[in-house]
């Protein structure tokens, strides 16, 4: 009777072995296949963006996740321009006095190409698999004339995995740079803040770069 029990136990664990064995193990989440790449504008009264409700933009694109580089393009319209706040004026209509923010973000590239990095509050943060690089603005058609050593790019906002691209931006880590009195910068691409000012399109393109 004792080795028919234990024989049984024997068998028994023998089934939950081969039971457990057969549960497939918890899989990574897979890489993206693209990136969303966004454009964010504002200009002096929130009146003039590229903010949608649901955090997108009405200047979007999107890159592959492939090794290389990949050219890309966004234009804000003025008449898809989106109003913030409770202005009574139209974003169609509104004269703008200056650009707080022109940026490019690439939404979520870090959490497939971040490794090893750690914070982007103290100062800048650039992975070396990827890079921004031949940047250029048009305003309404006429270009504008960029410093591209001056441009800030890397893991800017560190609540986000998106890697960013800063043309201008007063409240970026250079916010000190940007005079909203006079409307001067310094250590920046542009020299003053009425540089991206357009009244018809705004359109930025540029190479992207993952090195691997």
């Amino acid at each position: 009777m004792r080795k028919s029990i234990i024989k049984a136990l024997t068998g028994a664990a023998l089934s939950l072995v081969l039971a457990a064995s057969t549960i497939a193990p918890v899989q990574a989440d897979a890489a993206a296949k693209s990136y969303t790449v966004r454009m964010m504008y504002m200009d002096d009264a929130s009146v003039v963006t590229s903010f949608k409700a649901d955090g997108s933009s009405v200047a979007q694109s999107s890159i592959k996740n492939k090794k290389g580089t990949q050219s890309c393009t966004l234009t804000l319209n003025r008449a898809d321009c989106v109003k913030q706040g409770t202005d009574t004026k139209s974003p169609a209509s509104q004269k703008i006095k200056y650009t707080r923010v022109l940026c490019v973000d690439v939404v979520d590239i870090l959490k497939d190409h971040g490794s090893g990095i750690k914070s982007a509050a103290k100062a800048k943060v650039k992975p070396t698999t990827l890079k921004f690089s031949n940047v250029a603005v048009k305003v309404d058609g006429k270009a504008v004339k960029l410093t591209q050593s001056k441009l800030d790019q890397g893991w800017i906002e560190d609540d986000t995995k998106n890697y960013r691209l800063d043309i201008c931006n007063i409240w970026n880590r250079s916010a000190e740079n940007y005079d909203q009195s006079s409307l001067k910068v310094k250590n920046c691409c542009v020299k003053s803040l009425t540089a991206f000012n357009f009244t018809k399109a705004l359109q930025v393109s540029f190479n992207f770069t993952i090195k691997k």
